[in-house]
């Protein structure tokens, strides 16, 4: 048996929604998968987590300390793709120091996947930091259709500088579904869990500026009709790290990161403030299916029908974007590929 004790970090706790796909997650896996609410007698705090009304039973709210357990032959997988979804730990160390620096870097590298080991192994803590807030995600999942590695052939894609470069492009045709908007077109393939959108700009149109469109994520979301989808796909591996603190001031969040307007009393009575917040992400695809993986960094320093379908070529040579959504329509990962190099 495999286990770990966790808290729940979800602000809804585990209820309704969260709780169904808590349980569906639990479901990928053979192993027999247990949750336990550590604040209730040992009596009644065991959960079958594949039963979404044995979940709610628990009662387990925002900040509830549980135990997640599972035996059998995918055991640890399926503890800790849980533990990743849901979860929070907590850890006490004295900053601006390499003991700080490698208990950070070692807990993201083991909740990503390893996937951004080089950007976490940048990791420098100060001397001034009161706390450092760091949440992740990892998805891995395979296609429900793979690509045939024989079918994979190099071919040319068109960079957005208009650079020619050259790269893995993985082939299939398939019956599938597409969707025409304004200035695009998309297209889903079906992953294990979830489904990853491929959309495609026309020409003159670049990803950047569709997803400034208002509303246009949630497009994605709507309906699609059928066809016979030619797929061209570079084989592709898109790393990105972005500063957060003028998108979060452009959105309202300013007193936080003034010395003289910032208010943490609940968490210290010295003077805090929020010095820094980026975000790492890093998302690839092969023959067999993606891989993706971010974490988010803020740190609080002490201040002192039967028609037959069209044929619908998906040939991604030029700059594109992709959305990954998990089963409920909730997407996981936004990117854009301009480039191969």
């Amino acid at each position: 048996m495999y286990k770990k004790t966790m808290a729940v970090c979800n602000r809804t706790g585990l209820h309704a929604r969260p709780a169904a796909q808590f349980a569906n997650a639990a479901k990928q896996f053979d192993s027999k998968v247990f949750v336990r609410n550590l604040s209730k007698p040992e009596v009644d705090n065991l959960a079958n987590a594949k039963s979404i009304i044995s979940i709610l039973t628990l009662g387990m709210g925002k900040g509830t300390k549980i135990e997640i357990s599972a035996e059998g032959p995918d055991e640890q997988e399926a503890v800790d793709t849980l533990a990743d979804w849901h979860f929070a730990s907590t850890y006490r160390v004295p900053m601006g120091t390499e003991e700080a620096d490698k208990a950070i870097a070692g807990w993201l590298n083991q909740n990503t996947g390893g996937l951004l080991s080089e950007e976490t192994g940048n990791i420098r803590t100060d001397g001034n930091d009161l706390l450092r807030l760091y949440n992740t995600i990892y998805y891995k999942s395979g296609w429900q259709d793979a690509f045939k590695s024989s079918q994979t052939k190099q071919d040319t894609f068109t960079a957005a500088n208009g650079a020619k470069q050259k790269t893995e492009f993985m082939h299939r045709t398939e019956s599938g579904s597409y969707r025409k908007g304004d200035g695009y077109t998309a297209a889903p393939r079906s992953l294990n869990y979830g489904r990853m959108v491929f959309v495609l700009p026309d020409e003159g149109v670049t990803p950047e500026s569709l997803l400034q469109r208002q509303g246009f994520l949630a497009g994605l979301t709507g309906d699609y009709n059928a066809a016979e989808l030619v797929w061209s796909v570079p084989k592709f591996d898109v790393k990105s790290s972005t500063e957060l603190n003028e998108m979060l001031q452009s959105l309202g969040v300013t007193d936080a990161f003034d010395m003289a307007e910032a208010d943490f009393t609940p968490l210290t009575d010295n003077g805090a403030f929020l010095s820094s917040a980026m975000q790492a992400a890093r998302v690839k695809i092969d023959e067999e299916g993606v891989e993706a993986a971010a974490y988010t960094e803020i740190v609080c320093a002490d201040s002192a029908m039967m028609e037959v379908p069209p044929t619908v070529e998906m040939d991604l040579d030029r700059p594109f974007l992709f959305v990954i959504f998990d089963n409920s329509n909730v997407p996981l990962f936004v990117g854009t590929v301009n480039t191969m190099a």
